[in-house]
């Protein structure tokens, strides 16, 4: 691993355990995949697409994705790192 690598992957650990954990009430509901997400993937990329993503989680407008074998904990754990990230950076 390069050492670039290295610095994100301890960048994306750190800041997913200093995220507080959030009720499950509260947590965006995951979903199969909406008709508007596929409207912005390329033409020639939308069969392959539709094949493999199956999840979905809407994240104040970004779309947080997966394939079915991923378990909604993970999409929800993608869902409050991007939340984290998007704090921090609104702080700068």
């Amino acid at each position: 691993m390069k050492p670039i690598e290295r610095i994100v992957v301890i960048i994306a650990f750190a800041l997913l355990f200093s995220i507080p954990a959030v009720p499950a009430q509260t947590a965006p509901p995951v979903t199969t995949m909406p008709d508007s997400f596929f409207e912005m993937v390329r033409d020639g990329d939308r069969d392959a697409a539709g094949a493999f993503y199956k999840k979905f989680i809407d994240v104040k407008g970004m779309p947080v994705v997966s394939a079915v074998v991923v378990a909604d904990l993970e999409l929800h754990l993608a869902a409050e790192l991007d939340n984290a990230i998007a704090e921090r950076f609104s702080e700068i």
